[in-house]
């Protein structure tokens, strides 16, 4: 192999086995279609002779690599991109630098997967970790923000209902990045608990603010108030049961039961509560657990 390309490859093997993240999209794009047709061939050819190992979990630097450069191939020749976003999905999840994934996600049309995804790495990326300030280089490039955008948002914080008249006056497509944008504002503001959760919520739930429930950061209260803006939609019975997580780890017994009872009243036959049931059970103290048996609301195992 002579070609510049097959040089390249043996290079950034060698880095890949040494311990660094040699980084094909730099020069791939750049190959014709001959050069990357040839290219593949010898990472399929190259990647069938590496050995198997007995356990799939092993670290396989070369192979991990190989399979990015096949997925660089495969998307830049139309055969589609689940291969490469895999590829360096694998890439961040075994330790190495998030931003080709989140390149790669922006490349492939899913830049609001990748703002998000970007958004809660730097939440728990440590304040002298390198990798937050590339992330944060990606989003501030990526992300398209009206002008002004910014600093209505400050104005506006931390009234939820002022937040929302923000993005209302913006285009319907951006909404759901500038809402995870004016979230990360709030927080940098310094909101917090039922403040954050009231910007935070304003789309919907998210496994973050379903966390910040969970970690008794919310109150009850706010979970409500939340409740009240998707009224009338399927969702409105699990807004209620999460409110009954909430007051639970308040000790707010009687809140709870007045809770489960909306949250089973107003249920979409699709999304019973089964899930809220189940941890307010596991919280509850006896007193709590006879009385949710009386009244009906404890997990169908607990009631027989």
């Amino acid at each position: 192999m002579t070609a510049a390309w097959a040089e390249r490859l043996e290079g950034d093997l060698r880095d890949a086995l040494a311990g660094t993240w040699p980084d094909p999209a730099p020069w791939i794009p750049a190959l014709d279609a001959n050069e990357r047709l040839e290219l593949w061939k010898a990472v399929r050819s190259r990647s069938d002779a590496l050995p198997t190992p007995i356990d799939e979990r092993a670290d396989q630097p070369e192979r991990r690599y190989l399979e990015r450069v096949a997925g660089w191939c495969e998307w830049l020749d139309g055969a589609g991109s689940s291969r490469l976003e895999a590829a360096e999905r694998t890439v961040w999840l075994r330790g190495g630098p998030p931003l080709p994934y989140l390149k790669v996600l922006a490349e492939v049309g899913d830049l609001t997967h990748a703002i998000r995804l970007a958004e809660a790495f730097l939440r728990k990326a440590d304040a002298d970790d390198p990798r937050a300030v590339e992330v944060q280089e990606f989003i501030d490039a990526e992300d398209v923000v009206p002008e002004g955008f910014d600093d209505a948002i400050q104005a506006a914080l931390p009234d939820p209902d002022a937040v929302e008249a923000v993005l209302a006056g913006c285009e319907p497509d951006h909404v759901v990045r500038l809402l995870w944008r004016a979230t990360a504002l709030a927080r940098r503001a310094g909101l917090r608990g039922d403040e954050l959760f009231g910007v935070a919520t304003l789309g919907g739930a998210s496994p973050e603010t379903l966390e910040m429930v969970e970690e008794g950061q919310v109150s009850a209260a706010a979970v409500e108030a939340a409740a009240a803006r998707f009224a009338g939609t399927r969702a409105e019975g699990l807004w209620y049961g999460l409110a009954a997580r909430a007051a639970c780890l308040a000790g707010d017994q009687l809140g709870v039961v007045r809770l489960l009872r909306v949250a089973v009243a107003r249920a979409d036959p699709g999304l019973p509560p089964a899930m809220d049931l189940a941890y307010v059970w596991e919280h509850a103290d006896e007193n709590l657990r006879a009385t949710l048996v009386q009244q009906g609301l404890a997990p169908p195992e607990a009631m027989r």
